[in-house]
């Protein structure tokens, strides 16, 4: 006899554990049915009275406001793109529930381009955060910063501060031309890094100053996009020496490493840190990635790996650097030595809290042949100790090839998971391109192919910066004009429900 689709339990069991089982897998179960190729007779009528239940709960309210947190938890995305959720209509909900899977379908049925269905033109008309005698000083957008959800859009620039606009949770909505806030900053300053508050509806915006004489000063900046009073908020500031490389934070401790074989681990909300020097022959290492209380060097040939729990941090103030003591790494796992450049796709900082999903980074570099580059991708595995903090070890899980030649120096973006895949967006030349991956499949040096595809077209406009989001299948590119294009690759809700 053929098994049951479900097991055998009572009907209003499966009623329960349905309605409890709230995701996006609720528009898609017809996939799950369709692959059924025997049905007996008591399965069949067990299939039919299913699917009118299915049908029934799908139009509650409830399990669409359900299915969206599981997304956002899945996907990292910031809980104040949707907040408050009583404001969204339940096709809203539908979307934003199911618009990771539809870009990944839409991508993967496309050949060559995606194709846009909306594009948006932001002209910004903003006065400069500090005196000048040009009356019209022109809009220069040095980095755009796409918050997970793709809403809320930070925009770092030469004299006009970091204004915060909101774009909407789609293309059919109007997004509001004027900034939600603005954080006036003073010549030399530049936004190093946004990550997640812990209760995931605020971002902290890292804040880079130079001086002159090399005592820059780094600053925390809380905001929350989606309250009533939106304002940025200073959390603490550290004094560092030199010039800082590739700032990172978990939760609420920065990383970075600088020039002068340093590195810094700075908690701002308890205003601690420690920094301690590292050992290096020629090359700079290419950024420092703490994890819980790991924290990864990434260098040209090795992996160094540190122990630090909080326990070792020190009080600053404001007006300090911190205290250098002496640490000792854990590990160091040799990796492939290219003979050429190495660039990394640094874990994303956007992983809720509480999912089970581990980040992955990736380390990148030429095939020996010069055609094509390579880029080894990892994750963390934890290492169990006798100690009360928690360590982890980077775990090599898959290789995937691109087609670029010649990569710049910050071509790669974070690795990010979408629907059952992971995508990767890059930069050739002035091309905009994304990756798409399948899950790690266990063989830590299987080479895989992944699905690639153009965003951006060079010939349109000249490019200064982007970002994409693809939870909400929106791009967003900066030009040298000084606008702001909006891409969405997803046609916004309808009156009618969507179908996967």
């Amino acid at each position: 006899m053929p098994t049951p689709l479900f097991p055998q339990t009572s009907y209003s069991k499966f009623k329960l554990f349905w309605i409890q089982t709230t995701s996006s897998l609720f528009a898609r179960y017809c996939i799950l049915f369709s692959e059924c190729l025997v049905l007996t007779a008591s399965s069949s009528f067990f299939f039919i009275e299913t699917s009118k239940l299915l049908c029934t709960v799908t139009k509650l309210r409830i399990v669409w406001i359900n299915a969206l947190r599981r997304v956002c938890l899945m996907h990292g995305i910031n809980l104040s793109t949707f907040y408050p959720l009583e404001n969204l209509s339940q096709i809203e909900l539908e979307h934003a529930a199911l618009s990771p899977f539809k870009f990944i379908k839409y991508a993967k049925a496309s050949e060559g381009d995606i194709k846009p269905v909306v594009t948006r033109i932001l002209k910004p008309r903003l006065p400069p955060v500090f005196s000048t005698d040009d009356e019209d000083v022109p809009f220069i957008c040095v980095t755009l910063l796409l918050i997970p959800g793709g809403r809320f859009l930070f925009a770092d620039t030469m004299q006009h501060g970091v204004p915060l606009w909101d774009l909407g949770i789609h293309a059919g909505i109007p997004m509001k031309l004027s900034p939600l806030a603005v954080l006036p900053t003073a010549p030399g300053s530049f936004v190093s890094v946004t990550s997640p508050t812990p209760d995931g509806h605020g971002v902290y915006v890292c804040i880079e100053q130079m001086s002159l004489n090399m005592d820059n000063r780094v600053s925390i900046y809380e905001i929350y996009p989606s309250s009533p009073d939106v304002a940025y908020r200073l959390t603490h500031s550290l004094k560092v020496e030199g010039t800082l490389d590739n700032a990172y934070i978990h939760k609420n401790t920065l990383a970075c490493s600088s020039r002068n074989n340093l590195i810094t681990v700075w908690d701002f909300i308890q205003n601690k840190a420690i920094s301690w020097e590292y050992n290096h022959v020629i090359h700079q290492p290419n950024g420092a990635i703490l994890f819980a209380d790991t924290l990864l060097l990434v260098e040209l040939g090795k992996l160094t790996v540190w122990d630090v729990p909080s326990s070792l941090y020190l009080p600053v103030s404001d007006d300090m650097k911190a205290a250098v003591i002496q640490l000792l790494p854990r590990l160091e796992i040799r990796t492939p030595s290219p003979a050429e450049s190495l660039r990394v796709s640094p874990p994303s900082q956007w992983i809720s809290a509480g999912q089970s999903r581990l980040p992955l980074f990736g380390l990148c570099s030429p095939t020996p042949d010069a055609l094509n580059a390579s880029m080894r991708y990892y994750t963390f595995k934890y290492v169990p100790s006798n100690f009360d903090y928690q360590t982890f070890d980077p775990q090599q899980v898959g290789i995937v090839s691109f087609p670029i030649a010649t990569m710049s120096l910050n071509f790669l973006r974070h690795i990010r998971f979408c629907g059952k895949s992971l995508a990767l967006t890059w930069q050739a030349d002035d091309n905009v391109n994304i990756s798409l991956m399948n899950m790690p499949q266990g063989d830590p040096d299987g080479m895989a192919t992944p699905t690639t595809r153009r965003l951006f077209n060079r010939e349109e406009v000249v490019l200064q910066d982007f970002d994409f989001c693809p939870a909400a299948g929106r791009l967003v590119v900066t030009t040298a004009a000084g606008y702001i294009r909006i891409m969405d690759f997803l046609t916004p809700p309808s009156t009618l429900p969507e179908s996967v």
